[in-house]
């Protein structure tokens, strides 16, 4: 028979395991902000343990995405008259401003 803690449906140690998983994900949160890049900070965020592979996947997966994306667009500019050293260059610097772009 389970014991029903505080009327709140948990077991003593399901209220302890999550009281301390709370704390313990406050406490990394408040360490990435020391850093000073909010950006960082602000993408941390507590997802449910069902969207975990969702959630690699996209995170896993993305930057190999942009580097095909970026790739294929280098490969284009040269295949249409730049330099291979042109277009690269553009795509390098199309990439630096993203992050820029992103936030507006």
């Amino acid at each position: 028979m389970e014991v029903v803690f505080g009327g709140i449906g948990m077991s003593p140690e399901e209220w302890h395991e999550k009281n301390e998983a709370d704390k313990a994900a406050e406490k990394i949160v408040e360490i990435i902000e020391t850093w000073g890049n909010h950006n960082v900070a602000r993408a941390v965020k507590e997802v449910d343990e069902s969207m975990f592979a969702i959630v690699t996947a996209l995170s896993g997966s993305g930057p190999a995405w942009f580097y095909e994306l970026s790739n294929q667009l280098v490969n284009a500019g040269a295949k249409l008259g730049l330099s291979l050293k042109d277009s690269e260059l553009i795509v390098q610097e199309l990439l630096k401003a993203l992050p820029s772009l992103v936030h507006e």
